[in-house]
């Protein structure tokens, strides 16, 4: 396998790729030229979702290639202007021997500007037919200068966006808004009735702005939550 390092800050927003093969020790990073026009900006704090899950199964065949979404991000300096785009990105890996893998941008769209979220990938055997592909489903974050807890879905087959309508269990108020938190596709358990799968939403910050306002200030978000449902989401 390969460890992947992409983007973050150096002089400013990145977006370089670098590659390193797990086989070799020591670990040695090589820089990787990323190719295609329609790319979203450069970015930082963004999410970089594998899309794929070989924990549950795995749905890419050996050799295939591997696509990743790219979301959101701040777009200055101090924490600024989140982005309103997202880009696919598709990894090839040649034979053994051929050279380190190869990157392409094979999709760009518009979002709603976000930064600080989760993005966790649903693939399409738990999102139901619906989602011949899969879907993104993007939680919480900041949006506009202020933490959030809206939920988006990208459909991965149509790249259009959606918001669907999310329930509250009773006598629940529902989840606080949070940035910089978990989300992760596990099998439910017996404490989420009648689910297979649920996304694990945990921890983050509150963003208060008596403290610095979002990303930093506020306090830690000490709470979890299952988001079931999954299958034909609307």
């Amino acid at each position: 396998g390969y460890l992947f390092v992409f983007g973050g800050w150096g002089h400013g927003p990145e977006q370089d790729l670098h590659a390193g093969s797990l086989s070799e020790l020591p670990l040695s990073l090589t820089s990787v030229a990323l190719m295609g026009a329609n790319r979203p900006p450069m970015t930082y704090e963004s999410k970089i979702t594998l899309l794929e899950d070989p924990v549950m199964g795995g749905e890419t065949a050996p050799g295939s290639p591997v696509r990743v979404v790219v979301t959101g991000g701040y777009l200055h300096g101090g924490y600024r202007t989140e982005c309103a785009a997202f880009g696919v990105l598709e990894l090839t890996f040649p034979a053994e021997g051929g050279g380190p893998p190869k990157a392409a941008w094979v999709h760009a769209g518009h979002m709603e500007p976000v930064s600080n979220h989760s993005a966790t990938f649903v693939p399409r055997r738990v999102a139901g037919p619906t989602f011949p592909k899969g879907y993104l489903i993007v939680y919480g974050g900041n949006r506009q200068g202020e933490v959030s807890s809206d939920v988006a879905l990208l459909d991965l087959d149509t790249f259009v966006w959606s918001e669907p309508e999310v329930a509250v269990g009773d006598g629940e108020r529902g989840p606080r808004a949070r940035n910089s938190h978990s989300a992760t596709l596990l099998r439910a358990p017996a404490c989420v009735p009648d689910a297979q799968h649920a996304v694990l939403v945990v921890g983050g910050g509150d963003g208060d702005a008596s403290n610095g306002g979002p990303p930093r200030g506020g306090q830690d978000v000490l709470d979890g939550w299952w988001l079931s449902g999954l299958e034909g989401a609307q």
